[in-house]
């Protein structure tokens, strides 16, 4: 008898730990990733690719430079009234966006997929720009928060 409850409950308690140890990476990572994109600056970006995902949402693919580094970075479309528009999506493929990154760690950037670049002759400072170009800066604060599609 002491032995059935062993055999049971010693692979749960494993499988237990496991799940919280996942939850607890997922949580302080989704924290780092908060902490890091409070100190930005704005880089413009082209998308490379679109996958459209079978069960999660499409993705955005795009590479960025950063102090003269290259980086790549990735947006998930996870907005239901996003994810409706997916027909849409492969139209974007070589457009312009501006993308927030973390000037502690580049790794960690942010698509902002409300507003797509318009002028792309504006030259990119190496480092970055500390904000939005003038000419964007006021449109953006407008179109921030309504929807992209």
């Amino acid at each position: 008898m002491l032995n059935f409850f062993k055999s049971k409950i010693i692979p749960n308690i494993f499988g237990i730990i496991i799940l919280i140890s996942a939850f607890v990476y997922m949580y302080l990572t989704s924290k780092e990733r908060e902490k890091a994109l409070t100190n930005v600056v704005y880089v413009r970006v082209k998308i490379k690719n679109v996958e459209l995902g079978n069960k999660g949402g499409p993705c955005f693919f795009f590479d960025y430079y950063l102090n003269d580094k290259l980086y790549e970075g990735n947006y998930t479309v996870a907005n239901e009234n996003e994810l409706s528009k997916t027909k849409r999506l492969r139209e974007f493929k070589a457009d312009y966006f501006y993308i927030e990154v973390s000037k502690d760690k580049p790794k960690y950037n942010q698509l902002l997929i409300n507003y797509s670049v318009k002028d792309t002759t504006l030259v990119q400072p190496k480092s970055g720009w500390k904000e939005l170009p003038e000419k964007i800066a006021s449109k953006y604060k407008k179109q921030y928060r309504e929807p992209f599609w």
